[in-house]
């Protein structure tokens, strides 16, 4: 690592200065073949949290600034690799895509200014989702996985509100429509923005004020093409199809929890009288365009558990994180949802044939408290699934004390 980052900077600055073309060349195909090496061993957590140690996320940001200036420089096309206009850019985001899943890597991104504006500046780039040559799109898709990634915490989606991605998100809705990772992708980040958001109206209404006093929150007008965006994709594609994409490109996930707590978010139950239509299509029946959009993140949430969980080992990393309560209980608590065949993927017949040895177990008390504080709206699915038991009384103690709980309460019954 010591040689590459002295290797690299001093051949950095020779191709600022204009100076020495063979050598800006060096440099290049120095991160490119040190990027695409990297990117072959970030499979599993523990790959990832090795490089992550020695420093591998703050040299791939480095070239992801750098791209700019030196992929002017750089041919792929002798190296046998895909035709690329940003060959380096690419691949750092490729490489950063690897890391987001990991929730202190999502945090020290969005909270690096340089980075979020770059970052946006990328994403409304629609080169490559509007390209017929797959390997370019799949380039396209990365990004977006990548944004995905991003913003599917209650740490940071409030860092790209601030950054106007509502709009970003409105402009790239007619490039996706055709594909089914990138309209997938796109309507993840969606879901995760808005459900998250919604989160943050009932139990962190200050931080939100914020955004809507800078209008960065988006129009009324965006807010509900977003919204039927995602029914469209809900109506159009089945799990099945995304499924076979990441079968196709060996995706390998490290986390279930953001598509858990997206399943449990904005936990407003449908109009017992409405018709449910195709699997994943559902009418809530509400005449406000915004009280549909709360529930549409909890039916993405479960839509992406449809899809991972067909992989055992994500089966295996829902037990791993310790959340498979949380899965058996959401149709519990969502009768709708009872006959998605994700969340019978930790019951009994299931159970040993993922981690041998493991017996089936019915809910903790402890975790089903939780999930009836999630369902009546007491604490956040972040809070609820993750938080401690200290973190989640004090939460309970504030929303009392400001009578958000009571209104909470209220609300549902």
């Amino acid at each position: 690592k010591q040689w590459y980052q002295r290797r690299v900077r001093g051949l950095y600055h020779l191709s600022k200065s204009g100076t020495d073309t063979s050598k800006i060349r060096q440099v290049t195909m120095l991160r490119f073949l040190t990027l695409n090496l990297m990117w072959n061993f970030l499979a599993t957590r523990g790959d990832r949290l090795h490089w992550y140690e020695h420093g591998a996320v703050p040299l791939a940001v480095d070239t992801f600034f750098d791209s700019e200036h030196l992929d002017t420089f750089f041919d792929t096309s002798h190296l046998g690799f895909p035709t690329a206009n940003q060959p380096l850019l690419e691949l750092s985001i490729g490489v950063l895509v690897q890391f987001a899943e990991l929730e202190s890597v999502k945090v020290q991104l969005c909270n690096n200014s340089r980075f979020m504006r770059r970052f946006c500046e990328v994403i409304a780039d629609t080169r490559n989702l509007s390209s017929s040559n797959d390997d370019i799109l799949y380039n396209g898709q990365l990004k977006l996985n990548t944004l995905m990634c991003l913003i599917s915490s209650s740490s940071t989606h409030l860092q790209f509100l601030r950054r106007d991605i509502v709009p970003i998100l409105t402009q790239l809705s007619s490039y996706v429509i055709n594909n089914v990772a990138s309209y997938y992708f796109f309507s993840l980040c969606v879901a995760f923005l808005f459900g998250f958001s919604l989160e943050d109206i009932k139990t962190n209404s200050k931080a939100h004020a914020q955004c809507v006093a800078n209008k960065r929150h988006g129009s009324l007008c965006e807010f509900s093409f977003l919204t039927s965006s995602v029914r469209n994709f809900l109506r159009k594609f089945q799990p099945s199809e995304q499924f076979k994409f990441e079968v196709d490109k060996q995706y390998l996930w490290i986390t279930m929890k953001p598509y858990v707590e997206l399943a449990w978010s904005n936990s407003v139950p449908p109009c017992q009288d409405s018709d449910p239509g195709p699997p994943f299509e559902l009418d809530t029946g509400f005449e406000v365009e915004a009280a549909k959009a709360k529930y549409l993140p909890k039916i993405m949430g479960v839509w992406s558990l449809e899809n991972m969980t067909r992989n055992k080992e994500n089966v295996k990393i829902i037990y791993e994180e310790g959340i498979e309560d949380f899965v058996t209980m959401i149709s519990w608590e969502f009768p709708q949802f009872k006959q998605r065949r994700a969340l019978h993927c930790v019951c009994e017949e299931n159970c040993d044939n993922v981690i041998p040895g493991t017996r089936p177990h019915p809910p903790s008390l402890q975790n089903i408290c939780r999930a009836k504080l999630i369902r009546l709206g007491g604490i956040s699915p972040q809070l609820g699934i993750n938080g401690s038991v200290t973190d989640i009384f004090n939460c309970l103690r504030v929303m009392f004390e400001d009578n958000l709980l009571v209104d909470c309460v209220n609300l549902k019954l």
